[in-house]
């Protein structure tokens, strides 16, 4: 009797863990069907850029086309006492104060971050970083503000000195990790 009996625990252990592994088997597919069945490959970053390049809108924001659309849209949603501040103060004040929140919300509304048309344009007048491209919005509408000239080529200029500037800066803190000193190779000896 106690034979039948380990026999019958045996075999209802096996069953419980072939339902086991029956169960998570079952579950992985139920979960992953949709992606065995309909999965498609993400689009690579560069195909994401250059979707987002085409597009008047990104989400609920419209993407200016260049830097007169630019300006002519700051000048819709921008309340009226907000421009008469913004103008009142010095160029390098409004951009050193508003940088991280009026910049900011420049760089995610209008895509600089992950690319846009917007973006695009400004990349092919040589301001190619983010943060750039913020400050380059914000100086030229602050120009457009006091109506001044804004000056495409000194803001283009201002943006690459101040890039080379910080870029020198980058590469004099950098740390060698390590050296490596190989002996010359001797082109007439063969060892």
């Amino acid at each position: 009797m106690l034979g039948i009996s380990t026999t019958f625990t045996t075999k209802l252990e096996h069953y419980n863990l072939m339902g086991t592994i029956l169960r998570i088997t079952i579950l992985f597919l139920l979960t992953n069907l949709s992606v065995l069945a309909f999965g498609q490959n993400e689009p690579s970053s560069q195909e994401s850029f250059e979707r987002r390049t085409r597009q008047k809108k990104i989400g609920q924001h419209y993407i200016p086309a260049d830097l007169d659309d630019a300006m002519e849209t700051l000048d819709v949603i921008v309340p009226e006492d907000s421009k008469e501040s913004y103008a009142a103060q010095s160029e390098d004040f409004v951009v050193e104060r508003l940088f991280f929140s009026f910049g900011r919300w420049i760089a995610i509304n209008w895509g600089l971050y992950d690319g846009s048309r917007f973006s695009l344009y400004l990349q092919k007048l040589g301001v190619d970083q983010p943060d750039g491209q913020k400050e380059f919005v914000m100086r030229a509408y602050h120009r457009y503000l006091n109506e001044k000239d804004i000056d495409v080529r000194d803001l283009v200029t201002r943006y690459k000195r101040e890039k080379a500037v910080q870029d020198s800066i980058r590469i004099s803190n950098a740390q060698v990790l390590e050296t490596i000193i190989r002996p010359a190779k001797d082109s007439l000896n063969k060892g």
